[in-house]
């Protein structure tokens, strides 16, 4: 861990990270210089270039939120960004995503909802158009742009109102099917 280097060797791998920030992956040959001189085997190295990428991505995702809290959900110009800036897959991101905003929700000891703050002329017709197709829920691209024209949403919003939509009914199913198993049981 971090914890247990030298304050040089940490102190050398810092520099190390710092001059290298757009690619910090060393080659092996930086590798063996490395080792020898903060006296740490390749492992310990790796180990503690990996910590440091992860707290910088981190940094970066925060910052971004902290920028973007009233919505924090980023358009896709802005994810390509944060893979460029993080050096973390879009599954990555979405992930940190998904429990930041639900962290901060626990946090801040709030039960509000990003999707109250739609126009409810627009909830409408998405519930509308949802009900309708509920066997199979999904727009096509000349559907979602028609949406996109009627709500005055963007292509983003109807896209997560819908995600969240199927995945509320998927647990509600899975509630009522869990209530029907306790039952014959």
């Amino acid at each position: 861990t971090n914890e247990s280097l030298s304050a040089a060797a940490a102190s050398e791998l810092k520099k190390w990270y710092d001059n290298h920030e757009s690619h910090p992956y060393p080659t092996k040959e930086e590798l063996r210089q490395l080792a020898l001189t903060t006296k740490l085997t390749d492992n310990q190295i790796n180990d503690w270039l990996k910590s440091e990428r992860q707290t910088v991505a981190v940094s970066e995702l925060k910052k971004w939120y902290d920028e973007h809290k009233a919505h924090p959900y980023p358009t896709k110009e802005e994810y390509e960004e944060l893979l460029m800036t993080t050096r973390l897959t879009k599954k990555q991101i979405n992930v940190w995503f998904l429990q930041e905003r639900k962290r901060r929700k626990e946090t801040a000891g709030c039960k509000l909802n990003p999707w109250d703050k739609l126009p409810i002329a627009a909830v409408s017709e998405l519930k509308k158009w949802y009900n309708k197709h509920r066997l199979n829920p999904y727009l096509s691209k000349e559907e979602k742009a028609q949406m996109v024209l009627t709500t005055r949403l963007t292509e983003t919003q109807i896209k997560h109102w819908f995600n969240r939509e199927r995945l509320k009914r998927r647990e509600i199913k899975l509630s009522r099917e869990s209530v029907e198993i306790l039952r014959k049981w």
